[in-house]
């Protein structure tokens, strides 16, 4: 073989590795974004303050692409004040500007001031096209871009139970605001609500006790006992050997 031959040969060989071997690449995306926040008290709440990015100028975006399931929610401290929040997914139920709250991330959480970025683990299903945002009661959790195609709905007061329904204002004709929160979104193959990257112990099968099938219980223990022979009884009228021969065909 000539040694332009054998080059091509071992490129060709190197190509067909790189096509064949796993990329090793988490399949896992991230939804939304996180920065150091911080205009104004952007997230006190009375109570409660509630807010969803519905559109993005540019960047990521907050709006689920796929089903799955939330694992990791985040979020980044102000530098100057601490925060008081808790992711929150919104769930657009055809009517414009209201949603059905599906859940939070966790109980609410105090973020101290410069403490950096906060990452908190969470299990929450999604469908494709739910909304991530917060449900804060105080602090900074946003940013003015000035930029209107950064549009959000929210919600002053108290706060959307989970599961209900919730009507919400959409931002101001002043300028755009962004959100900071994002969340680590898994695939779910077996719709078990564990994500398959980091929670699912048993992947390919639906169960709830970490993804995997309730244990079968054990039944009682079966006893093997021997089954009792039954003693021929020798009748008085009748010799030894009959009753031998009587006792054979009651067997039988």
């Amino acid at each position: 073989m000539s040694k332009l031959a054998k080059t091509a040969s071992i490129a060709v060989i190197v190509v067909t590795a790189l096509v064949v071997a796993p990329s090793g690449a988490s399949a896992a995306t991230h939804v939304g974004a996180t920065f150091t926040p911080g205009t104004g008290n952007s997230c006190n709440g009375s109570p409660d303050f509630e807010w969803l990015q519905t559109g993005r100028a540019s960047g990521p975006s907050y709006a689920t692409p796929t089903a799955g399931v939330l694992t990791v929610w985040s979020f980044q401290a102000d530098d100057a004040v601490q925060t008081v929040l808790t992711l929150r997914v919104f769930r657009p139920t055809g009517t414009a500007h209201q949603y059905q709250v599906i859940a939070d991330g966790s109980e609410l959480k105090t973020i101290p001031a410069s403490s950096g970025l906060h990452n908190f683990p969470t299990r929450i299903p999604v469908n494709a096209g739910d909304f991530i945002g917060i449900r804060s009661t105080s602090g900074e959790c946003g940013v003015s871009t000035l930029n209107m195609a950064d549009t959000f709905d929210f919600h002053a007061g108290t706060a959307t139970a989970v599961g209900a329904l919730g009507n919400f204002t959409p931002n101001l004709p002043i300028n755009g605001w962004i959100v900071d929160i994002s969340a680590t979104l898994e695939p779910d193959v077996d719709n078990d609500g564990f994500g398959d990257e980091s929670q699912d112990q048993c992947l390919g099968q639906s169960g709830a006790s970490n993804g995997c099938p309730a244990p079968t219980p054990a039944g009682p223990a079966s006893k093997n006992v021997p089954p009792t022979k039954k003693k021929c009884k020798k009748h008085k009228k009748h010799s030894a050997s009959i009753a031998k021969k009587h006792c054979k065909k009651k067997k039988h």
